[in-house]
């Protein structure tokens, strides 16, 4: 593993620009390497294999939570690209995509719906026993298909929207999932890291935002009747997400309703939740980024992740951080778990988009909810009520919001130092 050998080097300290360079610089890596794993030799088109490795563990499957963020990605790489030969590829990328969908949201499988977690790469479901179903996989489609029918909207393509996404009858990709989603939410199923029953965070924020957006495409379609029902059942999950915040633990609950799964996972602390904040925004806000108890759950996860991983005490700059603090999957059997790039990229990107909302915003409040996190940041000044202003404590402000950005910057810095000269990342650096 790419962690074993990273503590006998010297850590590098980037400043803020040098981040920002570093990150500009491995982005065509990042793209490119992502783009190796749709559809590869050996697979059928629109597979999107987890990982290429067969073996230690063997991720060579397609997975529909996974592929489903992936082509989030493609489709968002698709509405910036000018270039005519390069937008084609990639509109290539996608209907490969949604050609294989179609076909698997048919297939009988052990889930007995679309709830089935992953395929073989032969386009088949996988048979065997696994944890089932996964509802986060169908939601993250659906608010794809949605992203992706206003653009090819806005581009003036509501003829194919109509052919390949949405045309109100039960048979079309995105209608499936929605109807789905919007059928399921109530049920218990199984969490983004296929461990636990119950009802968690991350699936229901991306549920709820596939709804609410799934419910604008169809009334944009003109399928008013289910635009209704989908638009009820997305704020009928708000006060259902709202209970997953625990006040007297401080941050929010990643499962609720716990029905079975690995037994030492209880502390319900897990920067899964991070996750389902960044993939389950829409324009109806709920835990966003600048909201305190966000934060207070990224200084609940900061603090648990930074004293029990050895390469949080060598003098490098960051916090790497894991999926939850009594992790014992290591990908190779038994021992104890690693962190994870995945996860220390997502409390960065949450410190981001935080620090850009307040920018919008000019104003923070400090409660006793983000008070903790705030004195983290060595903001002294810091008490329940304290307001810092764009207007009126410039310098506070300007302070809070930099600190922010830095803190971001140095979770980024783990993975500068951790991953190879090649720019490739394992899914674990060794703890």
């Amino acid at each position: 593993m790419v962690g074993v050998i990273i503590t006998l080097i010297a850590s590098v300290a980037f400043g803020r620009e040098e981040i920002g360079t570093w990150v500009q610089h491995i982005r065509p890596t990042a793209v490119h390497k992502l783009l190796e794993n749709i559809s590869p030799e050996g697979t059928v088109a629109g597979t999107v294999v987890a990982s290429p490795s067969r073996n230690h563990p063997d991720y060579f499957y397609h997975w529909i939570r996974d592929a489903g963020l992936v082509m989030d990605v493609v489709v968002s790489l698709y509405e910036k690209e000018k270039d005519p030969q390069t937008k084609q590829r990639l509109e290539k990328v996608i209907f490969d995509f949604l050609d294989l969908t179609k076909r698997q949201q048919q297939m009988p499988n052990l889930s007995g719906g679309v709830g089935e977690p992953k395929f073989l790469v032969d386009g088949t479901p996988y048979m065997g026993p696994w944890g089932r179903p996964q509802d986060d996989g169908p939601a993250i489609r659906a608010f794809v298909y949605a992203k992706l029918a206003n653009i090819w909207i806005n581009e003036g393509k509501e003829w194919l929207v109509r052919e390949r996404l949405y045309d109100g009858t039960w048979y079309s990709v995105a209608k499936v999932d929605l109807e789905y989603v919007s059928h399921h939410w109530r049920n218990t199923c199984v969490d983004l890291w296929e461990e636990v029953r119950g009802h968690h965070f991350f699936t229901r924020m991306v549920q709820r935002r596939s709804l609410l957006e799934g419910a604008e495409l169809a009334r944009r379609m003109g399928d008013n009747a289910a635009a209704d029902w989908y638009e009820s059942q997305g704020h009928a999950m708000s006060a259902e997400i709202e209970r997953h915040w625990d006040s007297h633990r401080g941050y929010i609950q990643t499962t609720l309703k716990w029905v079975d799964g690995i037994p030492y996972k209880r502390s319900g602390l897990d920067t899964g939740v991070i996750l389902g904040v960044i993939h389950g925004q829409t324009k109806y806000p709920l835990f966003t980024e600048t909201d305190g108890r966000v934060l207070a759950t990224v200084h609940k996860i900061r603090e648990a992740f930074k004293n029990i991983y050895v390469i949080n005490h060598q003098g490098h700059r960051g916090v790497a951080l894991g999926r939850y603090p009594e992790d014992r999957y290591t990908g190779y059997g038994d021992g104890e778990g690693n962190p994870w790039f995945l996860t220390t990229h997502a409390v960065a990107e949450v410190l981001y988009r935080a620090a850009r909302g307040f920018e919008r915003m000019g104003r923070i409040e400090v409660t006793t909810e983000n008070l903790k996190f705030f004195q983290s940041l060595n903001m002294k000044d810091a008490w329940p009520g304290k307001i810092y202003s764009y207007d009126k404590n410039p310098h506070g402000f300007g302070t809070a919001v930099a600190r922010m950005q830095q803190l971001a910057d140095d979770y980024m810095a783990v993975s500068q130092f951790h991953m190879d000269d090649h720019g490739s990342m394992a899914e674990q650096m060794n703890r």
